[in-house]
């Protein structure tokens, strides 16, 4: 799983409670950013190796973080178990920023190892 096992539930669940919320225009573009995820997916999986540098789940992090926190937004509004809840969400959000923070320190682009040596770039 790209987000771990916690947020695409989560995802799942913001976007069952959006639909009762929310009205029709603001909806679709939700469900239109999700289409257009699952087509970047399918592109990628059943493209042929054409499409594998897509970047699908850097394009959906956002769709998935306001949803999985339209949910969390709904169980803190609930009764204490709800609040407990909503603080172990965002704990598991707290740890996954924490995991993306060590990625992005070990990543080393060739264009910024470019611009900290002295040397040139092969």
């Amino acid at each position: 799983m790209f987000f771990g096992w916690a947020l695409p539930p989560l995802s799942i669940a913001g976007y069952l409670l959006l639909r009762r919320r929310v009205d029709s225009p603001a909806l679709s573009v939700v469900r239109a950013y999700g289409l257009a995820f699952l087509l970047l997916f399918s592109l990628r999986a059943f493209g042929g190796g054409l499409f594998r540098d897509l970047k699908e789940t850097t394009f959906v992090g956002p769709l998935v973080a306001i949803l999985s926190a339209v949910t969390i937004g709904a169980l803190a509004r609930r009764d204490r178990w709800g609040r407990w809840a909503a603080l172990l969400s965002c704990s598991a959000h707290a740890l996954l920023c924490g995991k993306s923070v060590g990625y992005l320190a070990s990543y080393r682009s060739p264009f910024t190892h470019a611009l900290d040596s002295d040397e040139a770039m092969p």
